[in-house]
């Protein structure tokens, strides 16, 4: 008996140390749940209700921060948020936009694999006729004067899109910074606001008919800044646009932002998304290293699926099984 008692003194210690370690263990994991869901009803507060979700954001930055500042003092060495790279990415613009205007002279649609929504190749100069119809169409809707822009749809959502480029999101290590994390999963709605989130659902309502064909004139006008330039006074270099591309395949607040959309908006913002990418690996400019693979399978069989509202999903499937042949032989995009 002695003996006995003799070894659970001796495994006693080791025990409680193992409990502790576990105890902490499950209040971390514990913690990890709460702020997912803080996360989960903060991104749904502002689809729901703009002005509730902004007040709600305010109180999870101060419980966000804290929470984080108490859990690191629980570490030795606390790692420091790294902020975007954004000194990097403008210098990397600078540097390819001489590049870019050549390109951009010897891109056709076959180079690209670029889709069309016509029998006949669409030249940039019928993509600009196809959107200033569309925004005259806008204008002419009654249910538009609620928003009270005071301007024309051109005009207006030239600005928009102006805003968004000169305001991108983080794409770098979103996930070091709760707070960080919170302002990219509400980024459409910070940068625009809830007048113009609103008036964009709309659009997205009303026009469904329309979408495709919009999407598809102003992707390819993205291959012809000059023009985006002249028309609608966008100032739009590719460093921008590859940064909102890598923001919706690759992090977790352009994810739920497509996971918030109905299907039809998903997969063609998708599937632009994807273009834009590959045209990053054959330019040798994916500064991410996103890897469209995975993207590419599970699109193509979301399409094949659940694509029956597309009016032209065959030519959409064509260009993904094309890209998914070309990055079996070229894993890195590269012709």
């Amino acid at each position: 008996m002695p003996l006995q008692t003799s070894k659970i003194k001796e495994n006693t210690p080791d025990k409680i140390f193992r409990s502790r370690v576990k105890h902490r263990s499950l209040l971390l994991r514990l913690l990890f749940l709460v702020l997912l869901v803080l996360l989960v009803v903060t991104a749904v507060l502002y689809g729901l209700n703009p002005k509730k979700g902004n007040l709600y954001l305010n109180k999870a930055k101060d419980t966000a921060q804290q929470q984080l500042q108490d859990i690191r003092k629980q570490h030795s060495s606390p790692s420091p948020v790294e902020k975007p790279a954004v000194t990097k990415e403008t210098a990397e613009e600078q540097e390819t936009a001489e590049e870019q205007e050549t390109a951009e002279e010897k891109i056709s649609p076959e180079d690209t694999g670029e889709i069309q929504t016509s029998d006949e190749t669409t030249t940039p100069q019928q993509a600009v006729e196809q959107l200033n119809a569309f925004y005259k169409n806008l204008d002419a809707q009654p249910w538009m004067k609620q928003f009270q822009t005071d301007e024309t749809s051109r005009q207006h959502f030239s600005r928009l899109i102006q805003k968004l480029i000169d305001n991108p999101p983080v794409v770098v290590r979103e996930t070091d910074d709760l707070y960080t994390l919170l302002k990219n999963t509400a980024h459409f709605f910070r940068v625009l606001g809830g007048n113009n989130v609103a008036m964009l659902k709309g659009i997205l309502d009303r026009e469904k008919e329309s979408l495709e064909d919009m999407l598809h004139s102003f992707y390819l006008l993205t291959r012809h800044p000059d023009l985006l330039k002249k028309e609608y006074d966008i100032t739009l270099g590719q460093t921008s646009l590859r940064d909102y591309a890598s923001f919706l395949l690759n992090t977790m607040g352009g994810r739920l932002y497509l996971f918030r959309r109905d299907a039809t908006s998903r997969m063609l913002v998708t599937f632009y998304a994807i273009k834009i990418i590959d045209q990053a690996n054959i330019d040798g400019k994916n500064p991410y290293g996103i890897d469209i693979r995975p993207t590419l399978a599970r699109l193509a069989d979301e399409m094949e699926h659940g694509g029956d509202q597309l009016k032209y999903r065959d030519r959409y499937l064509e260009e993904l099984h094309r890209l998914q042949e070309k990055y079996e032989q070229h894993p890195d995009g590269k012709p």
